[in-house]
């Protein structure tokens, strides 16, 4: 059975891009809005992952990270960010992220960290 991962990112572009990575190993389900994604997490208990953007419209990564892990503590959050990660880093690790990545990313980097996350 294949991991599930949510992706989390008003780009349509980024999206693209990783299902195109990750798609043919995992799972790969796309929301451009946090709080619609997170209702898929309350409901759906078998998600391995998620890539979120940390700057979306209606809810930022670091609030939807919290909500996520207010529900699922042990899931996996990977922030995806065009931003400077030093700005969040801090305030990120607090709220339980397991890990970022810069955008654009390269593929094989982003592979890498997934397959890390997902081993854990």
């Amino acid at each position: 059975m294949k991991h599930k991962i949510l992706v989390i990112d008003d780009e349509e572009s980024v999206c693209a891009s990783i299902e195109m990575v990750l798609g043919e190993d995992y799972d790969i389900f796309v929301y451009n809005n946090a709080k619609e994604a997170i209702s898929v997490i309350e409901k759906n208990k078998d998600i391995n992952l998620v890539l979120l953007d940390i700057k979306m419209p209606e809810m930022d990564g670091l609030t939807a990270t919290e909500k996520i892990h207010n529900i699922r503590p042990d899931l996996k959050i990977m922030i995806i960010t065009a931003g400077r990660l030093e700005e969040l880093y801090e305030k990120a690790t607090l709220l339980g992220v397991d890990d970022f990545i810069n955008k654009p990313f390269e593929v094989e980097d982003l592979r890498d960290r997934v397959i890390k996350l997902l081993e854990q």
